[in-house]
């Protein structure tokens, strides 16, 4: 059966309508989509030092991944001593993409704050 010219202009609007319907819902979810990972990075310059600022932003379905990952006790949460051994395994793989140079020469980074967090369970 060939649908009309109408017909299809009539389905696509009404696609279209449900998509938007539909996605309204998700607004409520990261705002880059729940499978993005972002990276943001500061450069903070001072007399006596330079400040490098890394943030991993890590949305809904990888951040899942990560918690079972850091969770290796398998006990659902992530304890100060998994975080900080998650942590030092995430700067390990971080640190040597990380590079600063001043006058042409590489400056050694050393790590001086971590942090990591998972978003808590919530209910809609």
């Amino acid at each position: 059966m060939r649908l009309s010219r109408d017909s299809r202009l009539v389905a696509l609007v009404l696609g279209c309508w449900a998509a938007i319907s539909l996605g309204a819902g998700i607004a409520n979810a990261h705002p880059l989509g729940n499978t993005s990972v972002n990276v943001y990075e500061r450069v903070e310059i001072r007399p006596e030092s330079v400040f490098l600022r890394y943030v991993l932003d890590v949305s809904e379905i990888p951040a899942l991944k990560e918690k079972e990952f850091a969770d290796t006790n398998d006990d659902g949460s992530v304890d100060e001593a998994e975080s900080g051994a998650y942590l030092d395994g995430l700067w390990m793989y971080v640190q040597p993409k990380l590079r600063l140079d001043v006058g042409g020469s590489p400056l050694p980074l050393a790590l001086t704050d971590q942090t990591l967090s998972f978003r808590a369970d919530r209910e809609d």
